[in-house]
């Protein structure tokens, strides 16, 4: 219907033409009837595909290795700055400093820390998400 309504308003068809074809489009059963409709018309022609980046099939390896090792050092610098949060909170314990911490930079050190790896995460993983949608909508993915 839609292919018979462009064709009227581009001056191919006339009104009682396409009041014609859509009676027989609304009493059509196959779509070889609907084929016949329309054989007269020129071919619709598609807008051409957006080009995207491709990338090389090795390129998705390649990124969940790099993801996988920067998730583990980053969670390596967490437990690492945690580990010096815990010695210092001994060391606190120890000379019986209330607290857990000894200073509070230290709560400050900690919270940049995790906030910090979970930013690399994120831009890890919205990288590969990338990767992986160009490699799906490329047509030799």
């Amino acid at each position: 219907m839609e292919r018979l309504q462009r064709a009227t308003i581009e001056g191919r068809l006339s009104a009682p033409e396409l009041e014609e074809r859509l009676e027989v489009l609304y009493r059509s059963r196959t779509y070889g009837e609907l084929d016949a409709l329309v054989a007269d018309l020129p071919a619709e022609r598609r807008p051409d595909p957006v080009d995207r980046v491709r990338f090389p099939k090795w390129t998705v390896a390649f990124a969940a290795v790099a993801l996988l090792f920067v998730v583990l050092e980053t969670l390596a610098a967490a437990a690492r700055q945690s580990a010096m949060a815990a010695a210092v909170a001994a060391q606190a314990r120890q000379a019986r400093y209330p607290g857990t911490f000894v200073e509070p930079h230290h709560y400050f050190m900690r919270a940049a820390s995790m906030l910090g790896a979970m930013v690399v995460l994120g831009v890890c993983a919205v990288a590969f998400w990338a990767v992986l949608q160009a490699r799906t909508t490329s047509p030799d993915a």
